[in-house]
């Protein structure tokens, strides 16, 4: 599971709040905060989708990134001008209650569910001999030492971008399937949208005002070519330098492992299972904003 840089935004909704897409694309922090329709398949083993989860490692990477996602949130709504109305005891207590229902173990708990929901059983054999071979084990230790800093992150792509400049175009275009494999461009977007959204709600119910899902994704809509073409660049970039040493056909091993029916399934569920965990804590974290709000006007 590969990481790709943090990118940095405007938001279009209330105030300024820097929105960071996920580390550890492909898990894909493709958040939205809707209802998502999976097909139904027997509940696979915890233990088994913890093992998967831990040899890919999975694990680490959705903590690191549901942290990001915390900080994110709670950043921006400490930053918020629309939360001016607010008394300081308020406001702080708005805090806790978003840092509490963002927290990485909470949205870890929703994904390994739906993990376990969403992930086809007739494929765990191809993945755990994937996870665990020789090449397997180095590129998982390759994406789990990639930095987590967003400086750093920035300096791994400035990196890699000067070595796209000579590389070879047949090892570029490895790198581009990767890309297009894990749909990291979108994946990214999405979550802007969603740690948007999950604010703009959260400041909604708190100051007792409306809030408009549609127009927030308008307005990220009319961003979105030129967000994806800056991400896709950053992501390739970002990825020239990850792979540096693994060796070409190292590297289109691994491009054949994310294309087959294995893989882009596995893919796929983690996208999924990231939607639903970040749904329901975002359900969670409304449903809590709107009883505190209410305890506030009981209290006047």
């Amino acid at each position: 599971m590969q990481r790709y840089p943090e990118q940095h935004r405007q938001s279009s909704y209330g105030g300024r709040c820097s929105l960071r897409s996920p580390r550890w694309l492909p898990a894909l922090l493709l958040a939205v905060a809707g209802t998502i329709a999976t097909p139904a398949m027997a509940e696979v083993d915890q233990a088994l989708v913890e093992a998967l989860m831990r040899d890919s490692g999975l694990s680490q990477q959705m903590d690191s990134s549901a942290a990001n996602m915390q900080a994110e949130i709670v950043a921006s709504l400490h930053n918020s001008p629309r939360l001016s109305q607010l008394s300081a005891r308020q406001h702080n207590e708005l805090i806790q209650v978003a840092d509490r229902d963002f927290s990485p173990a909470r949205f870890r708990g929703e994904a390994l569910g739906a993990m376990q929901r969403t992930i086809d059983p007739g494929h765990l054999p191809a993945l755990k001999t994937w996870y665990q071979s020789p090449l397997g084990r180095k590129i998982t230790a390759i994406e789990r030492a990639s930095p987590v800093d967003g400086g750093a992150q920035a300096a791994m792509a400035e990196a890699g971008a000067r070595r796209l400049q000579i590389m070879p175009a047949a090892r570029v275009a490895l790198l581009q399937r990767i890309v297009v494999a894990t749909h990291s461009v979108d994946a990214a977007i999405e979550m802007m949208v969603a740690i948007a959204e999950a604010a703009g709600r959260g400041e909604a119910e708190a100051c007792g005002k409306a809030f408009s899902a549609q127009e927030l994704r308008a307005k990220f809509a009319q961003m979105r070519p030129q967000m994806q073409q800056a991400i896709a660049d950053q992501s390739l970039a970002f990825l020239a330098k990850l792979y540096g040493t693994l060796t070409d056909e190292e590297l289109l091993a691994y491009v054949q492992f994310l294309e087959s029916s294995a893989g882009s399934d596995f893919h796929w569920c983690v996208s999924q299972a990231t939607q639903i965990a970040f749904a329901a804590v975002m359900q969670g974290f409304v449903h809590d904003v709107s009883q505190l709000a209410d305890r506030w006007r009981q209290t006047k």
